[in-house]
């Protein structure tokens, strides 16, 4: 990444993430807690591709910008975009997987992401979290519930 700081348009925010812009959006802002539609690459730093939404059937993916929904430097990244913005994000390991590997990714790996903001829905992605968390929570009590029934002895 100290190489790639020192390219024209490449710049570096205080937590390490380092961005460039290749086209500036003129919609809203992404915000935490916003619903954005995108489209992505993502791949390590040897040019090998790991994920995208070519990889989808070339569907957009829904994202909330949210804390634990995605890796650190995509809810930080996707917050210096506005929509129809296209930025390309360099994330160091310590805002991606960090010493982990994950699936096809190597521990401590830089990540770079093309990301395309197509739609924003402001405070979207905090209300699907939340669903999700209520949707959750409520399949545990309905699973603990047949437990304790399972536990009863039959009555004669």
């Amino acid at each position: 990444l100290a190489d790639n700081k020192a390219k024209e348009g490449v710049k570096t925010t205080e937590s390490g993430l380092q961005y460039k812009v290749t086209k500036e959006g003129t919609g809203a802002q992404v915000a935490k807690g916003d619903l954005v539609t995108v489209e992505y690459e993502g791949r390590l730093t040897d040019g090998t591709v790991f994920d995208s939404t070519k990889n989808h059937n070339n569907q957009p993916m829904d994202a909330p910008v949210v804390d634990g929904a995605f890796i650190q430097g995509w809810v930080e990244g996707l917050q210096l975009m506005k929509e129809g913005g296209e930025y390309t994000l360099y994330v160091p390991a310590k805002l991606a997987y960090g010493e982990r590997a994950q699936g096809s990714i190597p521990a401590n790996s830089v990540l770079v992401f093309d990301i395309k903001v197509n739609k924003v829905q402001k405070g979207e992605g905090e209300k699907l979290v939340k669903r999700a968390q209520e949707a959750q929570a409520k399949q545990m009590q309905q699973m603990q519930q047949q437990m304790q029934q399972a536990q009863q002895p039959a009555k004669k």
